[in-house]
């Protein structure tokens, strides 16, 4: 509590002293000019802050704690300059400004990479697309705020986006990389960044939003048209290669789609292109399966380096505008990929008496996936109206031969998953700002599950859940503030089906008031639930009154920097798998046993953070340090008898504190489309662990920097490198420390194109070696096809070695490399 304290002083010191004015900016007949500058100058002229006008014409100028202004000035472009000086100037006036005509000068004009509008920030592709990008993928993650991760998450300072939009249309929802990563970047015009983006227009400005969104612009020539990539490539490693594709899609203001066929053996990743990469939907939850599939791990490089992968996807999605402009929407996704893995392994288990477990592990991982989606949606200023109805199913199945000990283990398990779920919401809009909403999540899951055991048995395993959330709200407004009243009743059963058949339901009757505030630079939202939890185990039956508050501040110091914090407590109810006194394996060496009584665990969390961004000079960046405690956690006592680790349940609870400290930032620069990003990050944890039955205080550390730059310093030349500085430490093991770093040349004679791909992996750790891997590839690309060789793993490197630490175990991994090998590549633009 004393360090919550702290970090509300520090935020509430360096925003107390500021001062704020407020105004609207007309023309002469009262039609408000939006982004409007707004201006207030001290001593000698100088600027002190800024600010534009909104759509309605009001703005809100901030004067940070220690400046002095003498004067506002308002600009724009038709219109005469207004000066006022600031001790005449009343708070929320308006200004009224007259048309004036301005003769220009002859000027050299270069074009505006990023624009801002009001809360819309507008890069220019062009401006930062090189000569190399083929996605639009390729070209966000050259913008500066704007990050595209390996698995497909975009990101902007440092939070995911919640919407992805094509045209001002959400075709894919949450599996938006079918499009950013397969839209080629020359039919985009520009990308659009919506800040603090409410995807629903009833709730504009009476909830507000942490995240941004992102909105594609296409060119007049990829609207309302239907093209596509028919993309065959062939060649020779190990075994005979390939890598296809088929894509159809159209972008019209009535009706979206896109289709794809894919399928390669080659390593590349192409199953994160079907994966949900947004969690800000609601939606019911679905079961977490106690198995998974025989995972042996990948690499800190390429996932294309490690991976024997066999993948098809095919998938089709379509989005079509009704006549009232609702959006009816279908996503259909099926996948199937069998990968063969190969790892040597060697598992310290900490808490185990730092008992030795060596693996030498063969294993093929078939997956069978199937899933769908059907929507409707009516997003108007007065009413909305949501249901989406969802189904998935697999027919996943995996088996391995193990080298355990020394002793031959063969492996098999089926960890099959089936779910439905319906998400239902209403919200109408009444008179005065008032509305109110009803919303139904609804959910159904079934895991049967077998898995082989080290002693030739079988386990077989059932798990269910029935998931019911229903909750109506009442949202009404008093003077600046919004109000809003919720309460609601939600239910969770589980199943466990092992010897015997366990279950655990929840009961939970809640009312959960909001209060929200949005006015010039402050925006503050204090919500809190109040609930009544009930719970039954067997005979069992526990009843506790919860209290959970949760609070977030943002003020803009100026219109280019804003700092923000939040808090929250959690009081959270473990399930089934930390209950049920049952013994299960979670693979073919881990078993695990709960305390059989009713478990919690409870937790806070604090940040601050603080955000700039210039968009006239380009410069983005942000940093955030963070506290979070995890209090009551079950403590298991653990020890290995026959090759198997055992864990079960204890009376003691664990105490852990996490602190983390994270920045970045991005710059781009005009000359030479130079675009750098600097990332680093810094955590350490405290925790407990049961060793020889008493509990030690351990700790890790976690550490990472890194640089990414990208430029184009002639006509045929561009490069593209990334470094990385990894750092860890468990109070048990010697600290570890890796360097990874990518280096992309890119020669560009006409429609010629040689890429050089290098990538080095180095530790201080000597029982790790150093790894080299290198690719080379020519291409010759026209505006309707394209054609090209490449050769990967130059060198031939088959093995990498790795080091790395968890909080109970010290692992050292041989992977298995992919071959050197040659693949044809030809594209068709159709």
């Amino acid at each position: 509590m004393k360090r919550l304290l702290l970090y509300l002083i520090i935020l509430v010191s360096l925003t107390g002293k500021a001062q704020t004015f407020t105004g609207r900016v007309t023309d002469k007949s009262g039609k408000p000019l939006v982004s409007a500058s707004v201006v207030a100058k001290g001593d000698g002229g100088s600027v002190v802050a800024f600010a534009r006008a909104r759509q309605d014409g009001h703005f809100s100028l901030t004067i940070p704690q220690g400046k002095e202004a003498k004067s506002v000035e308002f600009l724009m472009m038709g219109f005469g300059k207004v000066v006022i000086p600031l001790k005449d100037y009343k708070n929320g006036q308006t200004i009224k400004m007259q048309e004036q005509a301005i003769a220009l000068k002859e000027v050299k004009v270069t074009p505006q990479r990023i624009r801002e509008q009001g809360d819309t920030l507008t890069y220019s592709v062009e401006s930062f697309k090189l000569k190399q990008d083929r996605s639009i993928a390729d070209v966000i993650a050259k913008m500066p705020g704007l990050e595209v991760l390996p698995s497909g998450t975009i990101r902007y300072q440092g939070k995911a986006i919640n919407k992805f939009y094509i045209e001002g249309m959400d075709l894919l929802g949450g599996k938006y990389a079918m499009a950013s990563e397969n839209l080629s970047a020359d039919k985009v015009k520009s990308v659009q960044v919506y800040e603090n983006h409410q995807p629903v227009k009833v709730l504009k400005d009476i909830k507000f939003s942490e995240q941004a969104a992102l909105n594609l612009v296409l060119k007049d020539e990829a609207k309302n048209v239907w093209q596509g990539v028919i993309d065959v490539a062939t060649g020779y490693g190990d075994d005979w290669l390939r890598d296809a594709q088929w894509l159809e899609m159209v972008f019209g203001r009535k009706k979206q789609s896109i289709s794809m066929v894919k399928a390669n053996n080659t390593g590349k990743d192409i199953e994160h292109e079907v994966a949900d990469l947004t969690q800000f939907d609601k939606t019911a939850p679905t079961e977490d399966g106690i198995l998974n599939n025989i995972n042996l791990g990948a690499p800190s490089l390429d996932a294309r380096r490690s991976k024997f992968n066999d993948t098809y996807i095919a998938a089709t999605n379509w989005l079509f505008k009704t006549k009232k402009d609702d959006d009816l929407k279908l996503q259909v996704t099926g996948l199937y990929d069998r990968s063969r893995q190969q790892q040597d392994r060697q598992t310290v288990y900490l808490d185990a008496d730092s008992a030795i477990i060596t693996e030498e592990q063969t294993a093929t991982s078939t997956r069978s996936e199937w899933q769908a989606e059907l929507l409707y949606k009516a997003n108007h200023d007065k009413q909305y109206l949501s249901n989406t109805l969802k189904g998935y199913i697999d027919f996943n199945k995996n088996e391995g031969l193990s080298i355990l000990n020394e002793r031959p283990t063969p492996q098999w398990v089926e960890p099959r998953k089936r779910y439905i779920v319906d998400n239902l919401e209403l919200i109408n809009k009444l008179k005065n700002g008032q509305s109110y909403s009803v919303t139904s999540l609804f959910s159904y899951s079934y895991l049967p599950g077998t898995l082989l055991l080290t002693n030739d048995s079988t386990q077989q395993i059932t798990q269910q859940m029935l998931y019911w959330n229903a909750y109506a709200y009442y949202q009404h407004s008093i003077k600046q503030l919004k109000v809003t009243w919720q309460a609601g009743f939600e239910t969770k059963t589980q199943w466990l089906t092992l010897n015997n058949k366990d279950r655990y339901s929840e009961y939970l009757p809640y009312v959960e008031p909001s209060i929200s505030y949005r006015e010039g630079a402050w925006t503050i939202s204090l919500n809190g639930r109040l609930s009544w939890l009930m719970r039954q185990y067997q005979k069992k039956n526990s009843q506790n009154f919860l209290a959970e508050p949760r609070l977030f501040i943002r003020y803009s110091l100026t219109s280019k920097l804003e700092i923000s914090g939040s808090y929250s407590y959690r009081w959270t109810p473990s399930d089934i798998t930390t209950i049920t006194c049952q013994p299960y394996y979670t693979d073919y060496i881990s078993c695990q046993q709960g305390s059989g009584q009713f478990e919690n665990t409870t937790g806070q969390t604090a940040n601050i953070g603080l955000g700039y961004r210039n968009v006239m000079t380009g410069m983005f960046s942000r940093f955030t340090s963070g506290y979070s405690n995890l209090r009551d956690a079950v403590i298991y006592q653990s020890h290995l008898v026959n090759n198997v680790y055992i864990r079960q349940a204890t009376d003691f609870r664990q105490n852990r504190e996490t602190y983390s400290l994270s920045g970045s930032l991005g710059k781009s620069i005009f000359w030479a489309k130079l675009s750098i990003t600097l990332n680093g990050s810094y955590s350490w944890t405290n925790y407990d662990l049961l060793i020889n039955h008493s509990l030690a205080r351990q700790h890790t550390r976690n550490g990472r920097a890194s640089l990414r730059f990208s430029l184009k310093p002639t006509r045929w030349l561009s490069i593209e490198e990334e470094s990385a500085y990894h750092y860890s430490h468990q109070s048990m093991t010697n600290a570890l420390q890796s360097w990874n770093h990518e280096l992309k040349v890119f020669i560009l004679p006409g429609k010629w194109q040689i890429e050089w791909t290098n990538e080095l992996y180095h530790s201080n750790d000597k029982s790790v070696s150093t790894n080299y891997f290198s690719d080379l590839s020519i291409s010759y690309r026209a505006k309707t096809f394209e054609a090209g060789l490449l050769c990967s793993n130059l060198f031939g490197t088959r093995n990498y070695r790795r080091h790395y630490t968890t909080d109970y175990t010290d692992i050292i991994v041989l992977n298995q490399m992919r071959p050197r090998d040659f693949l044809c590549r030809i594209l068709f633009n159709i």
